[in-house]
């Protein structure tokens, strides 16, 4: 039954893997994650689900690792939100995540945020003071003059869109400010900016643009072109100068509302789908402990959730790319989190799992091979 177990418990460990790493790759690669919950995430899901019905039906050991691990994982997140969203409405995070997570699933992330980001913006900036807004805004217009062709335009296409969308009074303090910053510009780069800006203003008053996104059937190829092409993808590239956190947080809080207006999704169902991942997620980890420790102890439990903080500070700023979060003093609020996120799964796992389970884990299944 020990090498059933261990064959049984290696797959589930990878399928449990999924919804993280959906994510992860989302966000870390630009690739629509809706496409990956359809192809990769729903059919793992099944055959999990599927595995788990006959180990209920089997009366097997292994099934209560899958029950209690999944309960203790919910609480825990619930404990950890509890930490979390008092970090969030105290500005110490750049957004809500489960946010940004149903924007992902419902496909308005890559398709809509940046654009209303930058609108978000360059609004916040035109009602700055002027020496605060040429600070923030002249390194990353230096860097943009020093893109490529094809990435500068994708940026000041975003940026003269938003500028356009500003009152006449705020839109001319922006152009004043962007012109002062063009004249500090070395004569290429200045030409290069100037040109982008013509060519997007062109286009503007032309033909209609992109015809096939309106006409035809969307194509997921064109779709993670169109997403490794975008704003975030060419700060991850190049390195653009990244905006502080507290400016962004209410700019990235009001763009995936009115992303999801523009896809015509009732917010609701960004926040539903959001927070449905998120859970899913803390359930997930919840399994991922139980089947490779049992019941496992405080030390290891307490130590799992300071490697799942230690993981999301190591991907944070990758999965960030255009955010500055201010290190160390980020780290603090993830860490209280993550430990209270623990002490519900370690109170479910040491009271309510069968020693004949626990027996069933990766961890003494090992340990009875020796």
């Amino acid at each position: 039954m020990t090498h059933e177990n261990l064959l049984v418990i290696i797959p589930l460990l990878v399928l449990d893997g999924v919804p993280v790493n959906i994510l992860l790759y989302s966000l870390l690669r630009e690739y629509p994650a809706h496409i990956l919950i359809r192809r990769v995430g729903l059919p793992s899901l099944i055959i999990f689900l599927g595995i788990t019905v006959y180990l209920a039906a089997v009366n097997s050991p292994v099934f209560g690792l899958i029950l209690w691990g999944a309960v203790g994982g919910a609480l825990g997140t619930v404990a950890l939100d509890v930490v979390r969203l008092s970090g969030v409405m105290m500005g110490l995070f750049p957004v809500d995540m489960p946010r940004i997570f149903g924007a992902l699933a419902l496909n308005t992330f890559f398709k809509f945020v940046p654009k209303n980001a930058m609108a978000n913006m360059v609004d916040r900036l035109s009602r700055m003071p002027e020496t605060e807004r040429k600070s923030l805004m002249s390194p990353r217009l230096h860097a943009f003059a020093r893109l490529p062709d094809e990435e500068r335009q994708v940026i000041v296409d975003n940026m003269v869109k938003a500028i356009n969308r500003l009152p006449s009074g705020r839109r001319d303090l922006m152009m004043k400010t962007m012109i002062e910053i063009f004249s500090e510009l070395p004569e290429n780069e200045r030409r290069n900016m100037m040109r982008s800006m013509d060519t997007v203003i062109f286009a503007s008053t032309g033909q209609p643009q992109i015809v096939h996104q309106l006409t035809e059937k969307p194509n997921p190829r064109h779709e993670v072109e169109d997403a490794r092409r975008g704003p975030r993808a060419i700060f991850r590239r190049y390195g653009i100068p990244r905006w502080p956190m507290k400016l962004v947080y209410p700019v990235m809080t009001k763009a995936l509302y009115d992303s999801a207006a523009d896809a015509d999704i009732p917010f609701f169902h960004v926040l539903f789908a959001g927070y449905l991942w998120h859970y899913i997620i803390g359930m997930t980890f919840g399994i991922a402990h139980t089947l490779l420790f049992g019941t496992g102890t405080w030390l290891t439990v307490l130590g799992f959730g300071v490697f799942i903080w230690a993981v999301m500070m190591a991907v944070m700023p990758s999965m960030m790319p255009m955010i500055k979060l201010p290190y160390p003093k980020f780290m603090v609020i993830p860490l209280i989190a993550h430990l209270a996120f623990a002490i519900p799964l370690g109170f479910i796992l040491m009271n309510l799992i069968s020693p004949q389970s626990s027996a069933s884990s990766i961890l003494s299944l090992l340990l009875a091979f020796k």
